[in-house]
């Protein structure tokens, strides 16, 4: 449920589709939409904003693709769908400015936390920009005086290296 209480996502079977489509549900009983554009694609991950401005979620093998891409849209109609990254391991709304990713390529052989920055109105996302390649983890986000940050860790050192890497910016326009 969105942290306003005025939506709820949820995963059904839908007659034709391979695997459960998701949907988001107004708890008013007023209507539902569907997120889920692809019968044959496999939907999870599925979650809110904080600010509940935001729904998000991954779908592996939309139009036979292999792979996992990050989407989000307006709960409200599911409209304004923009896909915001490619292999999509995990992902981590900041407020209603960005998300931070783990994304891989085709190949499974290295993968870059990344972000992008979540343009309202603009119908594309822009191009995600990498932090870090082959990261062992966001350890934190850090908010102070409007702006972000990412806490992550690195691996081959003993002990691993922690990183502050921000604050995060929009591309220039």
């Amino acid at each position: 449920m969105s942290q306003d209480a005025l939506h709820t996502a949820y995963l059904a079977d839908v007659r034709g589709a391979e695997f459960p489509s998701a949907f988001v549900a107004h708890t008013d009983g007023s209507g539902r939409c569907q997120l889920t554009q692809d019968f044959h694609a496999e939907t999870y991950g599925v979650g809110f904003s904080d600010d509940a401005r935001r729904i998000f979620w991954i779908e592996y093998g939309r139009n036979q693709s292999e792979s996992e891409e990050g989407w989000y849209a307006r709960p409200e109609t599911c409209g304004d769908r923009v896909k915001f990254g490619d292999f999509v391991g995990w992902y981590s709304p900041v407020g209603d400015q960005f998300v931070v990713f783990d994304g891989g390529d085709l190949a499974d052989t290295t993968r870059w936390l990344q972000y992008t920055s979540l343009q309202p109105g603009s119908g594309a996302a822009a191009t995600p920009l990498v932090i870090q390649e082959r990261p062992d983890g966001i350890v934190s986000l850090v908010e102070a005086d409007g702006k972000f940050w990412t806490l992550f860790a690195t691996g081959g050192m003993d002990p691993p290296a922690l990183y502050l890497h921000g604050p995060l910016r929009h591309p220039a326009r």
